[in-house]
């Protein structure tokens, strides 16, 4: 109903004839394409895609809470913005006496890139850091809450991690018992994808029980 588009539309983009578009463009001020809500990344193919592994690798985990120095990208998800904040974020706790092979980093991913742009998706860059540690603007202290969290490892191409968080939530979480708790995705980053090559993390969402 926001797009102007019924759900058999939006599950046959290819077949819709372009009378809305135009409403969609005034009104958003760009050309606006159906599929972008349904984009091939997320088709039954993809959904499929490896999710035997993912319930092999999903287990729950009881997390305490933990302290956090968190930095926004200024651009979402868009690459250079992510590693800009991460930058600073990492520059930030070194100078803190946190050293860089011992900081826990966390990013809070609030938005799903298959619906919102990716310019507008909002991403969060995190350390832990202790209670004494004293944080000031444009750094902000916040808090991972404790509680009950499915955990899915994941390491290869970064371009694939949506494939799994979509496995997670699509395939693991109906059969789980569980449904998702308010608390935003987080990425619990195991190793510097600029260095490696490839991306190495935990993937947690909070759950509560149905």
């Amino acid at each position: 109903r926001h797009f102007g588009f019924s759900p058999s539309e939006i599950r046959n983009p290819d077949k819709i004839k372009n009378s809305k578009i135009g409403k969609i463009s005034s009104k958003y001020g760009k050309e606006f394409s159906p599929s972008d809500l349904y984009p091939a990344r997320v088709t039954n193919e993809v959904m499929n895609h490896n999710i035997k592994d993912t319930k092999m690798n999903v287990e729950v985990r009881e997390l305490d809470c933990l302290r956090v120095c968190t930095l926004a990208s200024e651009r979402g998800y868009e690459v250079d913005a992510i590693y800009s904040a991460w930058d600073r974020l990492i520059d930030w706790a070194t100078n803190h006496d946190i050293p860089q092979d011992e900081q826990q980093r966390f990013a809070l991913a609030f938005d799903n890139p298959t619906v919102t742009p990716i310019d507008k998706c909002r991403y969060t860059a995190s350390i832990v850091i202790d209670d004494e540690v004293s944080v000031q603007s444009p750094f902000t202290a916040s808090e991972i809450p404790k509680g009950k969290y499915a955990v899915l490892y994941f390491n290869g191409a970064p371009e694939d991690a949506l494939q799994a968080q979509l496995s997670l939530y699509s395939d693991w979480l109906p059969e789980s018992g569980f449904e998702p708790d308010d608390f935003p995705m987080m990425e619990c980053y195991l190793n510097d994808v600029r260095v490696d090559g490839y991306l190495e993390m935990e993937i947690h969402v909070k759950l509560k029980t149905l």
